[in-house]
C-alpha cells in the first residue's frame, strides 16, 4: 500500500539527509528503505497510542466504578 503522504515525507527525509551528508543523489531505492521504515515507525506510534488510550480508558472507567461502590 502506497500512501503519498509517506512517498512526500520520505522525499523530504531523503533529501534533508542528503543535502546534510553532501550526496545528491536520490535513487528509487533509498527511497523505498526510508518509505519502509516510516511505515514501522508510524505504525509503532500508532499502536502505542492506541495501548495508551484503551489503560486510560479502563483506569478511568475502574476509578468510575471504585467511587460509585463506595458512595453507597
Amino acid at each position: 500500500m502506497k500512501l503519498p503522504v509517506f512517498r512526500s515525507v520520505a522525499l523530504v527525509y531523503c533529501f534533508y539527509s542528503r543535502s546534510l551528508s553532501g550526496e545528491e543523489k536520490h535513487d528509487q531505492a533509498t527511497i523505498a528503505t526510508k518509505l519502509r521504515s516510516l511505515k514501522q515507525v508510524f505504525s509503532v506510534v500508532l499502536l502505542i497510542l492506541f495501548v495508551y488510550g484503551h489503560i486510560r480508558q479502563i483506569f478511568t472507567y475502574s476509578t468510575f466504578l471504585l467511587s460509585s461502590v463506595q458512595k453507597q
